[in-house]
């Protein structure tokens, strides 16, 4: 079943370790996705907008939230169940390279926010060993 959530500024959608039974489409707004790194710290990931999906990666792997979803301004979500998304893959594969596209973008954006670090650690470890 598909439904619509209305978000005002600030509001929380889920929390990092909630359960994940749904996923979601950013029908109007922007989100902000957060969670906590090594240190405790909270750490901005990534802004979604309008035709992001996400909530994905939980569903798919059966495990808790991996980050925490907060409205940045007044904002419209499409919530989709596990059992709706399962429904529409089967009967509409192509849906699946929706959710492939997303995927991939994310690791994508991964790999490159760890270069960018790496990068970093590397130059401040090359000056600090020529100091």
């Amino acid at each position: 079943m598909k439904t619509k959530q209305y978000m005002r500024q600030g509001q929380i959608l889920f929390r990092e370790g909630s359960p994940s039974d749904f996923i979601f489409i950013v029908e109007k707004g922007e989100f902000e996705v957060s969670r906590r790194n090594g240190d405790g710290r909270v750490e901005i990931i990534d802004v979604l907008r309008a035709d992001d999906i996400f909530g994905e990666l939980g569903v798919i792997e059966s495990r808790p939230r991996s980050a925490t979803i907060r409205a940045l301004n007044d904002a419209v979500v499409t919530i989709i169940s596990k059992e709706e998304m399962m429904k529409t893959i089967r009967n509409n594969p192509k849906a699946l390279m929706i959710i492939l596209k997303t995927l991939a973008q994310r690791v994508r954006m991964a790999a490159s926010r760890k270069k960018r670090v790496y990068r970093a650690s590397s130059k401040h470890d090359l000056v600090s060993q020529a100091v």
